[in-house]
Parts: structure tokens; sequence; C-alpha cells
């Protein structure tokens, strides 16, 4: 399986991860938080967008979070994992068959983001093995006993996830240089 390098939203701690899990991260942020809603925090993706259609719109959208399904499946999560899952892609469907209410519903209720959190964590817990955090060097420090000392550290660094965060821009690389 291809590793490929990507930024975790919340630590930013570089880390590899298998090709199927960027997918599945890409999905998320395409689905629900590819476009920020001006003048709020909040954003909105796909399937706020192409669930306007009715029905089809719907039926549409459901498609990518079946990938993320399917990578539960294929990562061999628990049951409750898949159930948890499912259970959101229903509600979303559920709401999005409702004409307007369903629309505001995509803004607030994220599914996708839901079902990517769901299996990440899952995989961080049971199976570490597939995550390989880089490891660099701190700056040397000045020990008790006043010699230097140079220990080992995960390496921060501060890349913009995506392009519509206000705190992404103008953000500068830290490497503890």
């Amino acid at each position: 399986m291809m590793m490929s390098k990507i930024f975790d939203d919340e630590s930013r701690f570089p880390r590899r991860v298998p090709r199927p899990l960027e997918i599945a991260k890409h999905i998320k942020n395409i689905m629900d938080n590819a476009i920020r809603i001006p003048f709020t925090n909040k954003t909105i993706g796909l399937d706020a967008i192409i669930g306007t259609v009715p029905i089809a719109g719907d039926i549409i959208t459901a498609l990518p979070t079946l990938y993320l399904i399917g990578l539960a499946y294929y990562y061999q999560a628990p049951a409750h994992v898949h159930g948890k899952m499912w259970g959101n892609l229903v509600v979303d469907i559920l709401f999005g068959l409702l004409p307007i209410i369903g629309d505001v519903a995509d803004v607030f209720f994220k599914s996708n983001m839901r079902n990517y959190d769901l299996l990440l964590n899952h995989l961080e817990a049971e199976r570490p093995d597939l995550f390989i955090r880089e490891k660099s060097y701190a700056p040397p420090t000045t020990g008790s006993n006043g010699q230097s000392t140079v220990s080992p550290c995960d390496v921060v660094v501060d890349i913009p996830m995506s392009h519509n965060s206000r705190a992404d821009r103008g953000s500068q690389s830290r490497t503890g240089r």
C-alpha cells in the first residue's frame, strides 16, 4: 500500500498514512468543508450544495460517504464504529429529504467529517502501525548540569490545511530552529 504525507488537522504533526486515508481526508474536506460562508466561521461543502437537488442530490452525496464506510470494513473496525457511520449516513439522507430543513441541516450536521473522525480515532487507537510519526531534534537546551542537551521530538509544522481558514493565511513553518 502506498504511503503519502498528510498533516493532521488538530495536532499538525506530520505523519505518513496509507493512501486510502488521504483520499478519505480529501472526501471529508470537499464534501463538508470546501467553502467558508462569508462573515461566519461555518463552512459548507459539496454535500450541502448538491443536496439542494431533491432526492437525487442526497443519493449522489451519499456515495463518497460509502467510501468512508468501506474503509471501516477494509480496516476491520468494530461493529459499533460501523453502526455509528451508517447512522450518520442515514441521518444525513433523512434530513436531506426535507426540502429546506435538510439544506440547513447539511451546514450543521457533517456526516463525512463525523465518519472520518470515527475511522481515524479507531485506527489511531487500534492500528498505530499505520501511522509513522516523523522524528526530528529539538534545539539544544541547557540542562540542569549546565551542559547542552538535544532531545528527540515530533516536528511541529504549521502548514495551511485549507485555503479557507483565516488562521492559515501567512503562516510559517516552524521546525524548532
